[in-house]
């Protein structure tokens, strides 16, 4: 995964801020991937 994104990135595939958004999603959905198994069971 972390090849395929270098490669992407080189062929230019992702804006300069794909980073931070990435960051940004990430930051926001850890909660409630965190939270979810607790109401499935």
């Amino acid at each position: 995964m972390i090849a395929l994104g270098c490669i992407l990135q080189k062929r230019g595939w992702f804006q300069d801020s794909f980073g931070n958004d990435l960051s940004k999603l990430i930051q926001s959905a850890t909660p409630a991937l965190a939270v979810l198994p607790i109401l499935v069971n």
